[in-house]
């Protein structure tokens, strides 16, 4: 068997424009991240020893804000990289920021800001491939870009039949929100660590340095997100014609036992597999990639999905299937996130 993950042939992410490569968690046109969960999820150790790996990723003159996240005090450390591995080994740690002159550490969560000019400052990522980062990390990040609003939440905080809870981390709250009933939005504050609950009824205000962090149950997709994902430098992904909206998941037809975000954290972008669907079973119009690879992962013989985010079209592949590139539009991945699949 061979399992591709984030330790083959070339590293998929692919920062911001303008940036030094960390900001933003994007995945290049045609790479395969695999982000297995559980035990399978294996990550490579940052050598503290060599600081050149390190800077290769790193941005001086950098600093993010808030300087602290929470729980997580600075420190003194002897190094650049004991600094990026301290924040390799914190939860929620997406960034570090290092002080030179003093040899302090600073983490920072997702959800920082960066400011430059900043001289005797070194930052960089949690690791500087996804074998070096935290799986909750890499689901944060892959979060914030397609579902999660930063300075907005929902009001009431509470709705009824729940109060404030502290949470560890954004992803905590989301899954909260996932499994109570009756919950449309959650509003995470960054700055306490406390996790709100609101219904469907809610209002959106936005507060931009409010420090709070709101979304949905789970990060499910439209057509046109789905495209803007695919191609984010291109105009035209959101410019796409649009037969119906029937691609668009409305409030009553999201499951919300099934996560867009989630689907996409080892899928690959503008590749399909062939060269036909798999026997006994036709293509079949989804709300989402999320239920294409559901109905891949409950299929007797189904080793791979491929989904047309245009039409929203799902295929499923058996063992026989071989993969095509580039094939535009399309998404396609295993299963179910960590299975291997046979060469």
């Amino acid at each position: 068997e061979a399992e591709t993950d984030a330790r083959g042939a070339g590293d998929p992410l692919v920062g911001a424009a303008g940036t030094g490569g960390h900001q933003a968690l994007r995945l290049a046109p045609g790479s395969v991240v695999s982000m297995p969960v559980g035990p399978e999820w294996r990550r490579r150790p940052i050598n503290t020893l060599d600081d050149s790996e390190t800077l290769s990723c790193s941005e001086w003159g950098v600093v993010y804000n808030p300087l602290d996240m929470n729980g997580a005090p600075p420190s003194q450390e002897r190094s650049v990289a004991a600094c990026q591995a301290r924040c390799a080994g914190t939860s929620g740690c997406a960034h570090f920021a290092y002080y030179v002159t003093e040899s302090y550490c600073h983490l920072q969560d997702a959800f920082a800001s960066p400011s430059y000019q900043n001289p005797n400052w070194v930052s960089g990522p949690s690791g500087c491939s996804l074998a070096e980062q935290r799986l909750d990390v890499v689901a944060t990040l892959l979060r914030k870009d397609v579902c999660y609003e930063v300075g907005a939440a929902y009001y009431r905080l509470d709705m009824e039949g729940t109060q404030a809870s502290w949470t560890a981390s954004v992803l905590g709250c989301q899954a909260r929100c996932k499994d109570t009933p009756g919950c449309a939005h959650f509003s995470y504050d960054s700055v306490d660590g406390y996790c709100h609950l609101a219904a469907k009824s809610a209002n959106r205000v936005k507060n931009p340095h409010s420090g709070m962090i709101a979304g949905p149950p789970a990060c499910q997709l439209s057509r046109k997100q789905l495209m803007e994902t695919m191609m984010p430098n291109q105009e035209s992904a959101s410019e796409q014609p649009l037969a119906s909206s029937e691609g668009t998941p409305s409030a009553k037809s999201l499951r919300h036992d099934l996560d867009d975000a989630q689907t996409l954290a080892c899928a690959a972008y503008n590749v399909a597999y062939g060269p036909a669907d798999l026997f006994g079973h036709m293509a079949s119009k989804e709300r989402g990639v999320s239920e294409c690879q559901a109905r891949c992962s409950t299929t007797k013989g189904c080793m791979s999905y491929s989904f047309d985010a245009l039409s929203m079209i799902c295929h499923l592949m058996g063992a026989e299937s071989q993969e095509v590139r580039p094939s535009a539009n399309w998404i396609s991945g295993p299963a179910a996130c960590g299975f291997c699949r046979r060469a």
